[in-house]
């Protein structure tokens, strides 16, 4: 499950067999982007990739993630090498600043390993370097640079790796030189794969006969364009955000002066492997994680104590626990026996129907059973339930009791 962040949407394309792995990218809601369908791409434990067009200051950036799986062997390395020479064969083309980020599992400090030299080529040879060029990770025993940032960017772009514990790699980030007016933000459409799918289910239940019954084409053409133009509107609206993201209630002063204090004994640790270092550290991350998952819980409990009789509140809470977004699909047409149903009334008529009968149609397409139900009964009972006799009055006094 992915983490929530409050003023990003999160794109991915997981892997379907096989557990972890998969890439996914946090794009800010200010930002309209469209997902690059020619160079995302899941070949499982061999190339995972994410790209997108990010629509920014009037021109098209193009960032991407990429994962490759440790211990390849050599095939599997060199379907790799395929994917990953189209794929920049491909953004080369794009006449576009491109930046890829991802976990290559590609030590860049290792300049004797074959791999390693078969990678770097074929990135220089279409045009991107390296931005990273010290360790993201480090262990008792190795230092590597496994974590990469590659562009084709030639003028200066800051980059930074990140000390912190989050993960056994250390996290790595640039800043890109454009400057980005929040105080401007422009109604902008998303493109992602729902919003294509929401179209494409439009223009399929899309009465066609409204057009091609028309003998005059100019006609014709004008409700099909109408229908369009309302289809478009409908999947891909135009969205302004406020920029605003939001925070977590539950995390207070406390627990940020003690992941400070964790941070540094990290760093300390870092810069001087000791035993005590390492202990000092190791107790300071536990405690900080006790807290938070002490102050979670507390907060957490209080508000679903809150909400305890307000269903939609407490489902409200859960789908923000689990990053949830809400998302409300309309079904606008319904096509029956090949007649289109565009009336609400007569579509919810339809699907009820159709589940009520589910059980009657099954049962006339069983053969006739040659022996009664009645033959596998015991003998009956007459005293085996007794129903008294209530009133409105008693009942609402049960449900005054459960609601309590």
């Amino acid at each position: 499950m992915f983490y929530n962040l409050p003023g990003y949407n999160f794109i991915s394309n997981p892997r379907n067999v096989h557990r972890g792995g998969g890439v996914g990218l946090y794009v800010n809601n200010m930002l309209s982007y469209n997902v690059r369908e020619d160079l995302t791409i899941m070949n499982e434990k061999v190339f995972e990739s994410l790209f997108i067009d990010i629509q920014f200051n009037k021109k098209i950036i193009t960032c991407g993630t990429i994962y490759r799986s440790p211990g390849q062997d050599k095939n599997s390395f060199d379907s790799f090498l395929k994917n990953l020479n189209n794929s920049m064969v491909k953004t080369k083309q794009l006449n576009a600043d491109v930046y890829i980020i991802g976990d290559f599992n590609l030590n860049l400090l290792d300049s004797t390993n074959l791999q390693v030299n078969m990678f770097t080529d074929c990135m220089f040879e279409n045009n991107f370097m390296p931005l990273i060029n010290k360790p993201t990770r480090i262990t008792d025993s190795s230092a590597t640079v496994i974590d990469h940032i590659w562009t084709n960017v030639l003028h200066p772009v800051d980059t930074y790796i990140l000390l912190d514990d989050i993960s056994d790699h250390f996290p790595v980030m640039f800043c890109c030189p454009e400057k980005f007016d929040t105080r401007q933000v422009q109604p902008h459409r998303c493109y992602n794969r729902q919003n294509y799918t929401s179209f494409i289910t439009q223009l399929i239940l899309l009465d066609y006969d409204l057009i091609t019954n028309k003998t005059d084409p100019n006609e014709a053409f004008d409700i099909l364009l109408a229908h369009l133009q309302t289809s478009f509107e409908k999947a891909f609206p135009l969205s302004k955000s406020n920029g605003k993201t939001g925070k977590n209630e539950w995390y207070d002063k406390e627990l940020n002066d003690l992941n400070k204090a964790k941070q540094t004994a990290y760093k300390k640790y870092l810069k001087k492997k000791t035993t005590a270092r390492k202990l000092q550290y190791h107790q300071m991350r536990n405690q900080y994680y006790r807290m938070v998952n002490s102050k979670k819980k507390t907060y957490y409990q209080k508000l679903f104590g809150k909400h305890r009789n307000n269903a939609k509140q407490t489902w409200k809470t859960i789908n923000s626990l689990i990053g949830r977004n809400k998302t409300t699909n309309y079904m606008l047409n319904l096509k029956v026996d090949g007649k289109l149903i565009t009336n609400q009334i007569d579509i919810a008529d339809h699907f009820n129907k159709y589940f009520s009968t589910v059980a009657e149609k099954l049962v006339s397409q069983l053969d006739k059973p040659k022996t009664s139900y009645q033959m596998y009964l015991g003998p009956t009972s007459k005293s085996s339930i007794f129903l008294f006799p209530t009133c409105p009055g008693e009942i609402k006094i049960i449900i005054e009791k459960n609601t309590k």
